[in-house]
């Protein structure tokens, strides 16, 4: 009969080993509250929590994904109650032993009586007695983890228990590992489609203020900053020649009343602003100035331009870069200090480079345009003169 008894306990775990990693196969980490039921009813634990590693500024922690409550050990009237009470989150702060162990050995075990003070204070935190961590495998600095917990009682892990839950948190790191192929292809697939349609309404556009208007719609051009504009070298930018100064080609402002009400961008308008502007522009890649305040001495004259001038907290330079020449810039000023993401800079640099080429395009029909002007009025003046009686 031990025997047998030995069997349906073995049987047992593997009966829920399959379906937990069945269920994860199918519905991903949506069935975690299933999967942890199923391993807190064979484990005949009380609680059981899914936690995944979040960052919080310079510190991380663990928030709870999912959990289950045994409806054995509290009155299901006030499962609900201790389940809202009981923290969404976990500090390993104060137990680096406990990372490393999970870390290194993949595993934590915590009793009442064998604990430190520190440990102790933490299991009487989260009211229990006994304490399971198991790590989920990962490539992150910290791993994830599932968390056993009991009130009452100290357990001693069996190695089938642990061996059972090893194997679904190593199912459990698979299928993270999938969802997030699966979320990065997708992100790739909606980025995709953005720079297409951005790319045709570039190549669509006809004007300065158009190719303006396209950067605003799809960049950080147009998330917050309340200047925008197109500035075009007299001269292209390479590696041994500076332009000497800048035009601005486009612009724009909110046409609402607001803080860029009061923007003077006659600096701008009249072509001499590049002595000032050029210790922050960058031939070849985007330079963000997150905090002017900050990063721009407030006796150089580039700060009475980017905090009076253009009301600028953050300024943005991203230049139009053709065949290795740089033929201008676009700039941005946002009224707040702005932090552009590296997906907002990829981005911002992608599109820059196609605006860069319609943009040259725009200016060589312009140019080709005046000079056509200009031939047919010496033309007509040769004819007049030709016509012209002799005096």
């Amino acid at each position: 009969q031990r025997t047998l008894a030995v069997v349906e306990v073995q049987s047992r775990y593997r009966d829920a080993v399959a379906q937990a990693t069945a269920q994860l196969a199918e519905r991903g980490t949506e069935s975690m509250p299933a999967v942890l039921q199923l391993l807190g009813e064979v484990l005949d634990t009380e609680e059981a929590q899914y936690c995944d590693l979040r960052s919080e500024g310079a510190g991380t922690y663990w928030e709870v994904g999912a959990r289950w409550l045994s409806s054995a050990a509290v009155p299901s009237a006030v499962v609900t109650d201790r389940v809202a009470a009981v923290s969404s989150k976990w500090r390993l702060d104060g137990f680096p032993e406990w990372l490393q162990a999970l870390r290194t050995q993949g595993l934590v075990r915590v009793d009442v009586s064998r604990a430190t003070a520190a440990e102790q204070q933490a299991l009487e935190a989260l009211n229990f007695g006994s304490l399971l961590l198991i790590a989920v495998p990962s490539d992150a600095s910290a791993p994830n983890f599932v968390a056993f917990g009991d009130s009452h009682r100290e357990r001693e892990w069996k190695p089938e228990e642990l061996i059972t839950v090893q194997t679904v948190a190593a199912a459990l790191s698979s299928t993270l590992a999938r969802e997030r192929l699966f979320r990065e292809v997708q992100t790739a697939l909606a980025e995709t489609e953005v720079l297409y349609e951005a790319g045709a309404a570039l190549n669509a556009a006809q004007t300065y203020a158009q190719i303006l208007e396209v950067m605003r719609q799809y960049t950080a051009l147009g998330g917050g900053a309340h200047v925008a504009s197109v500035l075009l070298y007299d001269r292209p930018w390479t590696e041994r020649q500076h332009p000497t100064n800048a035009m601005l080609a486009a612009r724009w402002t909110p046409a609402a009343p607001s803080a860029a009400s009061d923007v003077d961008l006659s600096m701008l308008a009249r072509g001499n602003a590049l002595a000032v502007l050029e210790p922050y522009l960058r031939r070849d890649r985007i330079h963000v100035i997150t905090d002017v305040e900050r990063e721009v001495d407030a006796t150089a004259p580039a700060y009475n331009l980017f905090r009076q001038s253009l009301q600028g907290r953050s300024m943005v330079f991203t230049p139009l870069l053709v065949g290795g020449q740089a033929i201008g810039t676009f700039m941005a000023a946002f009224d707040m200090v702005t932090r552009l993401t590296e997906e907002e800079q990829r981005r911002l640099t992608t599109l820059t480079g196609q605006a860069a080429v319609a943009i040259q395009n725009i200016y060589q029909l312009e140019a080709t345009a005046a000079r056509a002007r200009r031939e047919q009025l010496i033309r007509e003046i040769g004819d007049q003169i030709q016509a012209a009686p002799d005096v």
